[in-house]
């Protein structure tokens, strides 16, 4: 399959990424807030009991902390609390949050929530709505979550067709440009979005990407108004998309459903119709995020 990459690194979209850890001492006994252990062969080693001990701190109650908070929480210094925080975002089990100075757990835990009975299974939402959307348009179909002030793609359906996009899954990609982005930036509130362009220059990234905050204003503005976001060549050289936001079971934005093309495969009409095919995915997908936010099954 020839493919229409989204940079120059070659990427596997089914590769699993892989950590090399050092080794780490095996113990006896330890005793630390709650976690305990008698077999020689389990280690519960200090760092990584403590590691355990922040992610911990993390509620739907209190979804993003402060290395403040975090170090309150947890009695540890904040020194200590710094380097854990950064080492668990290197491997992304936590990302920045939209709050300023606060951190929230990385959208790739969604693979481990599902696994223990919580969550999206993004194999699921590539099997039955990804899948089915990609029949539908015979073009690669992408569902990404919200990440601090960015977003990761976690589940993707390729295109069948001979030349497609590919997206980087877990990677961390812009709000601001791209289809998927803007569908999930449309949704924040006057206050959240002034925040984030104060704190995220508008770089360029493909030869469309808007980098006036009052063009791009206004094209949010009718992202809200069609209910679907577009983008041609914004964020990739030769790369287009249709995207539609997707709300939890509380109403706040939550992610969004995109099909991503090749920008010479579409013309005007074939993308307003695409868009009303995202936005009937992103309501089948909402809905399942609610009746398992009520412990329904689907």
């Amino acid at each position: 399959m020839e493919v229409l990459r989204e940079s120059t690194r070659t990427v596997d979209p089914r590769a699993h990424e892989t950590y090399s850890l050092p080794h780490l001492p095996k113990v006896r006994r330890q005793i630390s807030h709650g976690y305990e252990t008698e077999d020689p062969m389990v280690d519960t080693s200090r760092t990584l009991v403590r590691a355990v001990e922040l992610l911990d701190c993390f509620t739907p109650k209190q979804p993003a902390r402060s290395l403040q908070q975090l170090a309150s929480a947890t009695q540890m210094p904040r020194a200590t609390v710094h380097r854990l925080v950064r080492s668990l975002e290197a491997v992304r089990l936590l990302t920045r949050s939209t709050r300023e100075g606060h951190y929230e757990l990385h959208p790739r835990l969604l693979q481990w929530s599902f696994l223990a009975g919580r969550g999206l299974d993004p194999a699921m939402i590539e099997s039955v709505y990804l899948r089915k959307l990609e029949i539908e348009t015979q073009e690669t179909c992408t569902f990404s979550v919200l990440s601090g002030y960015s977003r990761t793609t976690v589940a993707q359906c390729l295109s069948s067709q001979a030349v497609c996009r590919v997206v980087e899954l877990y990677a961390p990609l812009p709000l601001y440009c791209g289809a998927a982005g803007k569908a999930i930036l449309a949704q924040f509130n006057a206050k959240q979005l002034g925040a984030y362009l104060r704190q995220t220059p508008l770089t360029q990234q493909g030869p469309n990407t808007l980098t006036s905050v009052e063009v791009l204003k206004r094209n949010l503005e009718a992202v809200r108004s069609l209910g679907y976001a577009t983008a041609d060549r914004e964020r990739v050289p030769d790369g287009s998309g249709v995207a539609a936001p997707v709300f939890d079971s509380d109403n706040q934005i939550y992610g969004a459903v995109a099909i991503a093309f090749p920008a010479y495969r579409a013309d005007s009409a074939q993308i307003v119709e695409w868009g009303r095919l995202v936005v009937a995915v992103a309501a089948d997908i909402q809905e399942s995020i609610n009746i398992r936010s009520h412990g329904g099954r689907e």
